[in-house]
Formats: C-alpha cells, sequence, structure tokens
C-alpha cells in the first residue's frame, strides 16, 4: 500500500487524500516519522486536517513531546468534528496535570 502511495504522490503530491492515507499507513508500520511528514502535509481545507492533526498529537505525545501534541489537539478541541473534539478535549485535560 506505502509503494502505491508513493507513486500516486509522484504524479500528484499535494494531493490531502494521498497524503493522509500514506501518513496512516506509515503509521500503522511503525515509520513515525514519515506518518507525522505525510500528516503536516494535509491542507486545512482538506476533510482529513482534523484527523490528520489528531493522529499527529498521538504521534507527538508517543515521542513525549507534550507541548507539540497540545499545539496539535487545540484545533481539533475547537473543531466542528464532535467525536474528535470530544477525545481532543479529553487528552488535553489529561495532559494539563502533566
Amino acid at each position: 500500500a506505502a509503494a502505491l502511495l508513493d507513486a500516486a504522490l509522484l504524479a500528484d503530491g499535494a494531493n490531502d487524500t494521498l497524503n493522509y492515507f500514506r501518513a496512516v499507513v506509515y503509521e500503522r508500520a511503525g515509520d513515525e516519522q514519515t506518518a507525522r511528514t505525510s500528516y503536516g502535509k494535509v491542507p486545512v481545507e482538506s476533510v482529513f486536517h482534523v484527523r490528520a492533526l489528531y493522529r499527529s498529537a498521538l504521534l507527538l505525545l508517543r515521542s513525549d513531546d507534550i507541548t507539540g501534541a497540545r499545539s496539535a489537539l487545540d484545533p481539533v478541541a475547537a473543531s466542528d468534528d464532535q467525536l474528535l473534539a470530544a477525545k481532543a478535549r479529553d487528552l488535553l485535560d489529561r495532559l494539563s496535570t502533566r
């Protein structure tokens, strides 16, 4: 799957859908750096942007970057995506004790 996504991105490197799913594939494969880079390429206007920020925050938490995770979670918590906003607020509440 990663090879197919990489090949497709050669033709359309700014494609938000391809970048989001490339990040998911690399995250699942354990390549967190490539996943974070791909999540970072998902533009603000994309339907995947809030999801990309949330997944990025989780990756940042795994690497113990609390400040980075908070920065990624803040816009998710304020988003219209009720499920992810609630999860982000919960994580932010838990991080406030750290």
